[in-house]
Order: structure tokens, then sequence, then C-alpha cells
């Protein structure tokens, strides 16, 4: 089994649309670090400023970097689907 945990110290997050656009309510203003990545992609980082009573846009490159080789069986030979 492969997993990936990303622990979050606050409550502003989001998983983006199939058009990669994203919305987070309520955030208060400031400037913040943003970041957005893709499970077989490096990480994009960047900040946003959020103005009081005003929308935010932020704009970040992601990309997925080649596809790693299948979780294999201790001897090598790839998992099967179970019947």
């Amino acid at each position: 089994m492969i997993a990936k945990v990303k622990i979050l110290d606050n409550g502003y997050y989001t998983i983006t649309g199939k058009t990669g656009e994203f919305k987070i309510e309520n955030v208060p203003a400031g400037e913040y670090p943003i970041v957005a990545w893709l499970p077989s992609g490096d990480e994009a980082r960047g900040t946003v400023t959020v103005k009081a009573g005003e929308s935010a846009e932020v704009k970040l490159d992601v990309a997925e970097v080649s596809k790693k080789e299948s979780h294999t069986r201790k001897d090598g030979t790839p998992y099967g689907r179970y019947k």
C-alpha cells in the first residue's frame, strides 16, 4: 500500500476541480503562503494576498514528473487483481 499524507495546521485547504480552479471561503485578510502539488509531481509554492471583501487570484504551475514504476511484490512481480 502507498499513501501520501499532508498535515495542515489550519482549516484553509481544498481540492481543485477538473480545470484546476478552486475556492477557499472565509479566509481573513492577510498574506499567506500557498502550496499546490500533484500526487506524482513536485510542489509549486507561492504567496497570495487576501484583501477584506475581495476575491484573490493566484496561479501556480504544477506538472507531473515521470511516472514512477508501479509498486511490486518483494520478488519484483506486479500485483494482480483479486478474484
